[in-house]
């Protein structure tokens, strides 16, 4: 095996300069040979001498290529003393690589290029075997990166960096500006090019190539529309893009930015170990991450340090304007060969990551969330030309494998137009113990697990969740001017002038913007497009963790979903105009009434939420267990909280009120708990009074209430262990949503409907960026001319050591949040709120009033007839689910059974010269040895598991 990859010697250098050099050094006539010559370390050489005695190597698993040989075989790697074998000589090194002394606490948080374990791991890199590189790699060859020793975690990035400040952020200087004059293009557009910093270059694998070395800055001075008409070019379109993954940007964290980032770098990392349908280690040059800010003074200043660190962005090219018009949108395209994990180590393509190609659209104004997807859809994606796109926000983390899943939905089905995977909440043992993010977390596995393996057997799946979610860019584009899903879509960007009501219904039913395109794509007109849920596929991400946070959230959710619905079911009869079969068809129409149901359902859920909180206070059982003095305040609380909330949520924010909010939260919280209480004792005790249980279809016996309740909670169970995830059934979660659901019925919904006139997405504050200078135009006989005020690449080289020692102590600064004050609104929308809200309330006072005020056989019927509605529901998402997973099954079983269909799809073959065992790829950037089973090793394996 080891033969298979034979190691060259490496002669000693012929001089001492020679021998200093930190890069490989070819020598020989027909056959280039490399050896290193590892750099000097700036310490002392007793330290280095004593941490080189003290040195005990410890014992890491190899890959089978790089094991030594054994006894027998010894002739194939014979080498002079001077000359050790590869592997040796890395071994060699006193390095903090292979220490297995923990850093010092204070340092645990600080940059480093990678773990412990990352540096363990480089002992892995092998050689080009005969100075030659696979012949599927970049026609860019990588520099080879030194061995550079290191006794802790001193020896980083930081080393680069200036001293410590004496607290907080280094005080950052003003970008220093120098004028020049440069010659525009024929179309007249200011594109600039700035090169990298030397000290990243010096870092990172690839450190050669226009590509690696700098950053293209555009600055667009028109509507996305008119990207592509106005002649302006990305360097990406001149490659063929597979995936274009948009990313939206507002004043998010760094730490949110990162964990998104080093997710997707994982993903497009999984891309490049493939060797089937079409990907191979050059996967990387298919995909593009366009990062879009929603306005250059809305962008947290750590966020672009991030940026710059990463050679994503380059201060001090940004442009006002450009002649007479302004910039809209400043736009960076690089290619990143570093990125940050979410506990700031800095990862590069020595430590197992792939090269990224990046756009980086930072727009002048915030022009909210549809513009920034507008600029992607409309400017970037006609000169790209990507297959699929993938929508991601900040703050969501796929996981490393979760983007080919969603993608291989799209390759398998011609017919797919949008997919998503399970959105799962970032869980830990404190969010166990927060009310708010444990039944959160029962709510979104119960939305996976059962609502959206229903839809995806249907075909349509109601939203597709615009925090991790994929479309295929031809099902999106128009079939008439001005006529299409994305033309639907954007009609929610702009907020409307008039005051008629229907305008004020469009603007809330575009609050769920993302509803609108997956309706707009399964009823677009001569097409059969079909939208799919990937329950393999997964992203993890933040829920609002605060009372304030998760009203103002779900504000918009509940408001934008049930317009969105109401606009859906009028719309649904357009199914009838396209290519669908008869019998989807017709399962579209069955899912409009199952959709019909739940609507009205919802309706009046606060209304069959009192019924039975009247039907239990109200029971004989009560006054046996209960004193009257107790029960008779009880009963009146829940009246009385409902006046709370209504006063609350017609004057005043949830971050005004946060106390009332919370306080009724907690309220509602042991009303829930007493009605538990309560149905359980009113069960034993028909069991106690009649001699038993009774049958399930006599109403109002123990019998009928326990299977009515059986149902439902059979179907959580069933559906969870369908899905092969029931963690959330025994970790508490449960509970804590049985607790929180009685606020999610009442609070929520109030807070809505009291606040229907409010249609904005909401905004978080303003961080006052810099003014910026303009571009003046020059024109003459040899063309236009531009005179600039941009950075110096030695200034450029100060900001980035700067950035380095800024990110090693952003954790240490506490986190101030802006509040957005702005709350003005239109008395026409807030009389539609009124109007819509008098009729919501009558409704629910109706329901109430008349099942109240009946017999008690007719309240045991309704109450009986309600537990069962509900259960009937969730049993009909339990066959879908059924369906979901058996036909999954039968699809893994027929795909590849075609005639010749795998072989069409592994375009890409392992080079000839390589063992069948094995794939070889790159050894500086993390594409280490691969099985063909296609199990990771060496430093990817590494950067992969993270």
């Amino acid at each position: 095996m080891y033969s298979d990859f034979p190691i060259p010697s490496t002669p000693a250098p012929a001089s001492a300069s020679a021998a200093s050099s930190p890069h490989l050094h070819g020598q020989g006539q027909g056959q280039e040979e490399y050896y290193y010559a590892p750099p000097t370390v700036d310490r002392p050489q007793s330290q280095a001498a004593a941490a080189a005695r003290s040195y005990k190597q410890p014992q890491y698993p190899q890959p089978a290529a790089l094991r030594p040989p054994s006894s027998t075989n010894t002739a194939a790697t014979t080498a002079s003393s001077s000359s050790p074998p590869f592997y040796t000589s890395i071994l060699a090194q006193p390095s903090a690589s292979f220490d297995q002394t923990p850093p010092p606490k204070s340092e645990k948080r600080g940059v480093a290029f990678a773990t412990e374990a990352v540096r363990a791991a480089n002992r892995f890199k092998s050689q080009p075997t005969n100075g030659e590189y696979d012949s599927e790699l970049s026609y860019l060859e990588p520099s080879r990166p030194a061995i550079n020793p290191r006794t802790n975690t001193r020896d980083t990035l930081m080393s680069l960096s200036r001293p410590p400040s004496s607290g907080g952020l280094l005080p950052r200087r003003g970008t220093v500006r120098t004028r020049k004059t440069i010659k525009l293009p024929s179309s007249g557009n200011f594109t600039i090019t700035s090169h990298l910093p030397e000290s990243l270059l010096n870092n990172v694998a690839y450190s050669k190539g226009e590509e690696f070395e700098t950053v293209k800055y555009t600055a667009a001075t028109c509507d996305p529309n008119d990207f592509v008409a106005d002649g302006y070019t990305l360097r990406a379109a001149s490659r063929e893009t597979e995936i274009a993954i948009v990313v939206t940007l507002y004043n998010e964290s760094i730490d949110d930015l990162n964990r998104t980032f080093f997710g997707l770098f994982q993903n497009i990392q999984h891309f490049c170990q493939k060797r089937k349908r079409g990907w191979d280690v050059d996967g990387w040059k298919k995909i593009v991450i366009c990062l879009v800010a929603d306005g250059r003074q809305k962008v947290s200043p750590q966020v672009l340090t991030a940026l710059q660190t990463m050679g994503a962005y380059v201060p001090g090219l940004e442009q006002h304007s450009v002649g007479e018009k302004d910039t809209t949108c400043h736009i960076f395209e690089s290619t990143c060969q570093l990125v940050l994990d979410p506990a700031l180590q800095v990862w590069t393509t020595n430590n197992g990551i792939p090269p990224v190609q990046i756009i980086f659209a930072m727009k002048e104004k915030n022009l909210k969330k549809i513009n920034s997807h507008r600029w992607f859809f409309s400017a970037f994606c006609p000169l790209l030309s990507p297959k699929v796109c993938l929508l991601v926000d900040v703050g969501t983390r796929p996981a490393k494998d979760s983007i080919w899943k969603l993608w291989r939905a799209f390759d398998r089905d011609e017919d797919c137009a949008g997919a998503c995977g399970e959105i799962r909440v970032d869980m830990n043992w404190k969010g166990l113990l927060n009310p708010l993010v444990a039944s959160q977390n029962f709510e979104y596995k119960v939305s996976n697990q059962l609502e959206k393996s229903l839809e995806s057997v249907f075909g349509y799946i109601g939203v597709l969740p615009g925090a991790f979610s994929a479309y295929r860019y031809k099902a999106l584009l128009e079939y008439a001017p001005a006529r299409g899903p994305l033309a639907s879509y954007y009609k929610g960007e702009q907020r409307p002038d008039t005051t008629d009501s229907t305008e004020i219904f469009t603007a809330n039913m575009n609050l769920a913007e993302d509803r609108i395109l997956a309706l707009e794509l399964v009823l677009k007109p001569h097409c059969r497009w079909t939208l799919k849920y990937v329950a393999k596929s997964a992203a993890d991400t933040d829920v609002p963790n605060s009372v304030p946070e998760f009203i103002a959230q779900r504000r918009r959710w509940l408001n934008g979903s049930f317009f969105a619905q109401i606009f859906s079911l009028v719309n649904i009869p357009r199914v009838w105009r396209t290519e669908h079969s008869i019998l989807r068809k017709v399962m579209f129409m069955l899912q409009a009434v199952y959709s019909l149901i739940s609507l009205i359902f919802a309706w009046i859920g606060p209304s069959q939420f009192a019924i039975v909180f009247f039907f239990l206070f109200s029971s004989d059982q009560l006054i046996n267990i209960v004193p009257k003095a107790v029960s008779l305040p009880f009963f009146f609380l829940f009246p009385a909280v409902l006046c709370v909330l209504f006063v609350a949520s017609l004057g005043n924010r949830p971050q005004a009120s946060k106390g009332i909010y919370q306080a009724s939260m907690c309220l509602f919280g042991l009303i829930g708990i007493a009605m538990m209480v309560l149905l359980g004792y009113k069960i034993s005790q028909l069991f106690t009074d009649h001699k038993g249980l009774g049958s399930v279809f006599e109403i109002g016996s123990g019998m009928s209430y326990i299977f009515s309740i059986g149902v439902t909670l059979g179907a959580y169970v069933a559906g969870a262990i369908l899905q092969g995830d029931a963690w959330h059934l025994v970790n508490g979660s449960l509970f804590m949503y049985m607790i929180c659901l009685p606020s999610y019925i009442n609070v929520l919904q109030i807070y809505s409907f009291c606040n229907l006139h409010d249609v904005t997405w909401g905004t978080k504050g303003d961080n006052g960026g810099a003014e910026l200078p303009k571009v003046a135009l020059i024109h003459s006989a040899t063309g236009t001319h531009a005179d600039v005020h941009v950075a110096e690449r030695k200034d450029l080289e100060e900001t980035w050591r700067q950035g380095i020692s800024e990110i090693k102590r952003i954790h240490e600064m506490p986190q101030v949040k802006v509040v957005d004050r702005r709350l003005a609104v239109e008395d026409s929308y807030k009389a539609f709120r009124t109007n819509l809200l008098l009729a919501w309330l009558t409704t629910n006072l109706a329901v109430f009033a008349v099942v109240t005020q009946s017999s008690p056989r007719v309240l045991n019927i309704y109450v009986v007839g309600l537990l069962l509605l509900q259960g009937g529901l969730l049993a009909f998402r339990l066959v879908g689910v059924l369906l979901y997973k058996l036909f999954g099954f039968a699809s893994a079983i027929f795909q590849n059974r075609g005639p010749g269909s795998k072989a069409n799809r592994n375009s890409i073959r392992p080079p000839a010269n390589v063992p069948p065992s094995h794939i070889t790829g790159n050894k500086y950037n993390g594409f280490v040895v691969i099985k063909e089973d296609e199990t990771q090793g060496g430093l990817a394996n590494v950067f992969m598991s993270a």
